[in-house]
């Protein structure tokens, strides 16, 4: 599994939480990325949600959060204000490259009616995307658009 499939992962426990938004920060800074997933869906605690098998969901769920634990020690979950942040971070070097994943994460958003902001920062320079300016250059439900953000996001690689 990729670092970027745990992007993946927690925007799509997002949406399965129920949530109406997510706000997903990834900042690049010295050697490190750092990842943190907002969202203000339902949350239900109580449980250490990084145990192996830990899932409301279902049988044969619950492993992400684990694996993401393993591969990240730092990360953290936490639920303030109505909203759940995840964070993470790991090693810049483990970077695989945000143009595979993000173009799945708007659409996904898309598919979900769920509006999705992402903040990346790299070198020093800010860039935000929201699907609400995705959805304003063509339809985010084709495989075209996926091509079309693929080459919106090659830079960030």
């Amino acid at each position: 599994m990729d670092v970027e499939d745990f992007l993946f992962e927690g925007v799509k426990n997002s949406i399965e939480a129920g949530c109406g938004s997510i706000v997903l920060s990834y900042r690049e800074e010295d050697d490190e990325v750092h990842v943190r997933i907002t969202d203000d869906g339902k949350y239900e605690g109580g449980r250490d949600v990084f145990a192996s098998g830990c899932s409301t969901k279902g049988d044969n769920r619950g492993r992400g959060l684990s694996l993401l634990k393993s591969v990240c020690p730092d990360a953290a979950l936490e639920r303030k204000d109505g909203c759940t942040f995840l964070s993470y971070s790991y090693p810049l070097k483990l970077k695989t490259g945000l143009s595979s994943v993000l173009p799945f994460l708007f659409s996904m958003c898309f598919a979900s009616s769920v509006s999705l902001s992402v903040n990346i920062v790299r070198d020093g320079i800010s860039s935000t995307f929201t699907s609400r300016e995705m959805a304003q250059k063509g339809p985010l439900d084709r495989s075209g658009s996926i091509i079309r953000m693929k080459r919106d996001f090659e830079f960030f690689d």
